[in-house]
């Protein structure tokens, strides 16, 4: 079975996808959600959730991948499972809420994901 990947951020979606373009990878993502009104930012759950129900998948089936504590809180609020990216090791000593994993780079995540 694939995955299916989507952005949820605290930026809104034009400047999330002009990041995405510059960096060549919007093309592997099926939706990008940022904040708009009604719609509050990390670490309100609020773009979390609008990923899920405009997607239709469920909280067990959805894991957030993200670099901050706020991405922990947002996701944890969300009812998903979290993974921090955490390249330099610095984050994972100071966090309260917690990651199901921590990986230092997209290739270990890559792992990592295979395994869920």
């Amino acid at each position: 079975m694939g995955y299916v990947l989507a952005v949820a951020s605290s930026s809104m979606v034009e400047r999330i996808n002009e990041f995405l373009e510059h960096f060549g990878v919007l093309g592997y993502f099926t939706a990008v959600f940022g904040v708009r009104p009604g719609v509050r930012g990390k670490p309100e759950p609020g773009v979390i959730l609008e990923v899920l129900r405009e997607t239709g998948f469920k909280p067990e089936e959805t894991v957030y991948v993200g670099d901050k504590e706020v991405d922990c809180i947002a996701a944890r609020k969300a009812g998903v499972d979290f993974i921090l990216v955490d390249g330099k090791k610095l984050l994972q000593e100071t966090l309260v809420c917690e990651p199901v994993t921590v990986v230092t780079g997209l290739l270990e995540l890559q792992l990592v994901v295979k395994r869920l």
